[in-house]
């Protein structure tokens, strides 16, 4: 007499990869959400505090300028020359794009006033000094 198998009783003849495939992609989408507003300041920079409203345009330019007195463009490292010539190809790509300066409070006006003019002799009209909140 011939055995019969019931189907139901055999092994796994093939893995369905679609709901693998939409975990993965729902953590990696999760992980990136929570990583990325920590990546915004990865400088370690105490602003000055001071009540304004929050710029909403993505394509604005920031420059930091830490405690130690590094300036910095897009995290990278740079002297007032280079940042010029940053700026003037940023501006080719970016024409009304914003320039915002996040300095350290505790690093002396002039440094800030040199960057602004750096900025302004890149031809961006619109520049704006990023704060902390204040405490009420």
């Amino acid at each position: 007499m011939r055995r019969r198998r019931d189907s139901s009783l055999g092994g796994i003849r093939e893995i369905v990869m679609t709901p693998l495939i939409d975990l993965m992609t729902f953590l990696l989408l999760t992980v990136f959400m929570v990583a990325s507003p920590m990546i915004e300041y990865t400088v370690n920079v105490s602003p000055p505090r001071m009540t304004a409203d929050k710029p909403e345009d993505p394509d604005n330019i920031l420059i930091t300028l830490d405690a130690d007195g590094k300036i910095m463009l897009d995290r990278r490292v740079c002297t007032l020359v280079e940042l010029r010539t940053r700026l003037s190809d940023l501006k080719a790509s970016k024409a009304d794009a914003a320039v915002f300066i996040r300095a350290d409070a505790d690093r002396p006006y002039r440094e800030v006033i040199d960057i602004m003019r750096t900025a302004k002799a890149a031809s961006f009209a619109s520049l704006g000094l990023v704060t902390a909140p204040e405490d009420e």
